[in-house]
């Protein structure tokens, strides 16, 4: 794989800052290619490297601990398809929207932090694109990534659920309060002593949760405030 370097060479002068700043670090270069061999340098350090990693999200860190298993690199529709996809935009799009401060994916997250790069590379199938960290930068994660292991005995945990899948984004939802209106009413119904109506299930569940109910009885109280508050 390309060391850090050579990935960084190959950015802008406005990615390489951005970089910069998500590492709490300011260049002093304003040339690209000097600019990159200077973030390059204070990247490859282990303490550098930790502190960054602490403040990655949950999924950012799996995404991180599902490359460095693969031994630093992926396919990266596998890798998309498990942590999302990374907007292509030009540099002004870029500088404008900042997509670093509010990244839609955990691969958008580790790409803006130069821990994730993208490239072809020859494969059985021939060339193909993959997911990747730097060799030199790969060899600091994965020692952080066994320190942690031996230290506190268990491993990154992926976060629960999945992102959605492009069919599963291609009809939007939109959110509604229409849950708010069937709790009231099943509330006030149980008030009425109508314990013969039907609901769904899942409701009875989510106002036993919200301690509203009680096997499937009104807690008096919390139902009265909430009837109160919503009628």
């Amino acid at each position: 794989m390309p060391n850090l370097l050579d990935s960084l060479q190959k950015k802008d002068m406005g990615h390489l800052r951005i970089v910069a700043g998500l590492w709490g670090l300011e260049l002093d270069s304003t040339e690209a290619d000097s600019a990159a061999e200077e973030l390059s340098a204070s990247l490859l350090d282990f303490e550098a490297v930790r502190e960054t990693m602490e403040i990655l999200s949950a999924d950012a860190r799996a995404a991180l601990l599902s490359l460095v298993e693969a031994g630093g690199k992926m396919e990266w529709v596998s890798f998309a398809r498990k942590f999302g996809e990374i907007r292509e935009m030009g540099e002004a799009k870029r500088d404008r929207e900042r997509p670093h401060l509010k990244p839609i994916s955990p691969a958008e997250n580790l790409f803006y932090r130069a821990l994730l790069a993208k490239a072809f590379f020859d494969a059985d199938k021939g060339a193909q694109e993959f997911a990747y960290i730097p060799d030199d930068l790969f060899e600091i994660i994965d020692e952080e990534m066994k320190e942690t292991i031996a230290e506190t005995g268990r491993k990154v945990v992926e976060p629960l659920g999945r992102l959605a899948t492009p069919v599963e984004k291609a009809f939007e939802i939109p959110a509604s309060d229409h849950i708010l209106d069937d709790a009231t009413t099943y509330l006030a119904a149980l008030r009425l002593g109508k314990t013969d109506w039907k609901f769904d299930p899942q409701l009875t569940a989510l106002l036993t949760t919200a301690e509203l109910l009680k096997k499937a009885h009104l807690k008096r109280k919390r139902s009265s405030l909430f009837l109160k508050l919503h009628v």
